[in-house]
């Protein structure tokens, strides 16, 4: 019930500082910076927004491969976007697949598809449109081992957070 309440006080907060029209899904803004790799911050009408990439989870910046996936998106600083706003998270992030250039390239998509980060299996069904395509990129990244895929049995992002190591998820050499 407690997250409901929050999620609410956040859609309020968002709405009534106009940083994106009430009925809108996709809003502009301007990529300003990288935290790491899937959240980055935005400019959206003037308001400092945190963005969550959706169903996407890179490194931690302490693991292997983490500072480049940083890196990677911190290449998108000063380029326009557009944030197909799915949702706001527990940490008030925008929850969004980013699109950038003319052709619209999915910057979710494309982070996979370089090998700096994984697919978030557990929030994929919040991305029904690209999860054939993001699973496709996982799966050749592994295969080429492109990025973190260098490493022959990467920790997972989700069990880094957990203090769990590959021995400890059943990846042991």
């Amino acid at each position: 019930m407690q997250r409901i309440i929050k999620f609410l006080v956040v859609l309020v907060i968002l709405f009534s500082t106009q940083i994106y029209p009430v009925n809108a899904e996709v809003v502009r803004g301007r990529i300003v910076a990288a935290i790491d790799g899937d959240t980055l911050i935005a400019f959206i009408n003037n308001n400092q927004v945190s963005i969550r990439l959706n169903c996407i989870d890179a490194p931690e910046l302490a693991q292997f491969f983490g500072v480049e996936s940083k890196t990677k998106l911190a290449k998108l600083n000063g380029v326009n976007a557009e944030f197909d706003v799915k949702g706001v998270d527990k940490y008030n992030r925008l929850i969004a697949e980013v699109f950038v250039g003319k052709d619209r390239h999915n910057v979710n998509s494309v982070m996979v598809r370089d090998g700096m980060a994984f697919v978030y299996r557990e929030y994929l069904r919040e991305c029904p449109a690209i999860a054939p395509q993001l699973i496709k990129y996982e799966q050749l990244a592994k295969q080429k081992r492109l990025g973190l895929w260098k490493q022959k049995n990467p920790v997972m992002p989700w069990d880094y957070r957990h203090g769990e190591s590959n021995d400890s998820v059943g990846f042991k050499s």
